[in-house]
């Protein structure tokens, strides 16, 4: 897991400024549209959504410099091998994503 500040959770900070209403603030993306109650909820309130792209993404390393493009690739190669293996793996035993 990646984190972009030293606390889990990245961008998406839970505030208490309501006692009464724990909001999270910071989460923008919504995984997968279909079947997903987060895209029924963006919709009733007219919220923008834009398709992802990653075909022109541009791969950071820890100094903020951008990865050349072979680096880049080496790494979209080491993740499709990372997902590839979770999803053999949940195939075996559909729980073992869950934690």
């Amino acid at each position: 897991m990646l984190e972009a500040c030293d606390r889990a959770g990245g961008r998406i900070r839970t505030s208490n400024h309501w006692p009464e209403l724990l909001l999270d603030l910071g989460a923008m993306w919504i995984n997968g549209v279909k079947g997903t109650p987060l895209t029924s909820l963006a919709d009733s309130i007219q919220a923008k959504r834009v398709a992802t792209r990653y075909d022109n993404a541009i791969v950071y390393d820890v100094n903020g410099n951008p990865l050349d493009e072979q680096a880049a690739e080496n790494l979209e190669n080491i993740r499709e091998q990372l997902f590839d293996r979770l999803k053999q793996a949940q195939d075996k035993d559909p729980e073992v994503l869950n934690g």
